[in-house]
């Protein structure tokens, strides 16, 4: 009898689907080479994630620059080029911001903290409402500082990010509300797509209010001499939370902090 239930456990092991088996795919957009972007690319290699750029033909292009009309060109790109890619619905997506951010882990940490939202789409948050502050009061409470989103990283299974995305596409701003460069601010429309939801009922969307995928940390709040690492094993802390993020953003060109970052602990260990 104990064979028998010992033969049939095996066999479920080895047929019912595993999330380790879930696929990550990860986008960045640039419309030139960069440095940083390098850096990038450099922080996926070492942690075995398979990052794709959008936008140049490759890493290391020097070629003509790209036009560039604006933040929301990465939405735009990255609209384009899922809906003409084969990634399978249940797939994992994951987009971040290419010039101010670091990958400090691998795809099945990732995939197993996004698993823990239990939620379609998980978008990263910041200290400030950009670049509209008086959507302030529209935002629900955070148990952190952290509390309004940040568009330079979302995560979500491939047919849920593409809903999100063409969403946020689709949000029609008030003409005389916003002009210039806030009017082509991708932050803004995935701002207004997830606060109409919210407000409607139906937000497929959930806020890493505690840092556990992304830590978006702005030059103001977050210079270099604020950063803290543990030493055993050697990571990125997160003082108001303890947490040890999957991704470092600097928002606002917060290039020291990244620059430390890189050189602990991408080029450090």
């Amino acid at each position: 009898m104990l064979k028998r239930i010992f033969l049939l456990l095996i066999f479920l092991f080895q047929t019912l689907p595993l999330e380790a088996s879930l696929e990550l795919h990860a986008f960045t957009y640039s419309n030139k080479s960069d440095p940083a972007l390098t850096r990038l690319f450099e922080s996926a290699a070492k942690f075995d994630v398979p990052l794709e750029v959008i936008g140049i033909p490759y890493i290391g292009y020097e070629g003509v620059f790209r036009p560039f009309n604006g933040l929301i060109d990465k939405l735009i790109y990255l609209d384009e080029h899922l809906n003409n890619s084969s990634i399978p619905d249940d797939d994992i997506i994951l987009f971040l911001d290419g010039f101010d951010t670091l990958f400090l882990e691998g795809p099945e940490l990732i995939i197993e903290r996004f698993l823990e939202f239990n939620s379609p789409v998980v978008v990263g948050v910041e200290r400030y409402c950009h670049p509209d502050r008086d959507q302030t009061s529209r935002y629900p409470p955070s148990p952190t500082t952290h509390r309004f989103i940040n568009s330079g990283f979302f995560i979500g299974y491939s047919r849920a990010i593409k809903d999100f995305v063409r969403s946020a596409l689709q949000v029609k701003l008030p003409a005389r509300a916003y002009k210039g460069r806030k009017a082509k601010n991708d932050q803004l429309f995935v701002t207004l797509h997830y606060l109409k939801s919210l407000e409607e009922g139906h937000t497929p969307i959930q806020l890493d209010y505690k840092s556990r995928l992304v830590f978006n940390a702005n030059r103001r709040d977050y210079p270099p001499e604020s950063l803290e690492f543990s030493s055993k094993p050697l990571r990125l802390i997160v003082k108001e939370t303890n947490e040890s993020p999957c991704i470092f953003h600097g928002p606002g060109r917060n290039l020291p902090s990244l620059e430390l970052v890189y050189k602990t602990l991408i080029k450090g260990f």
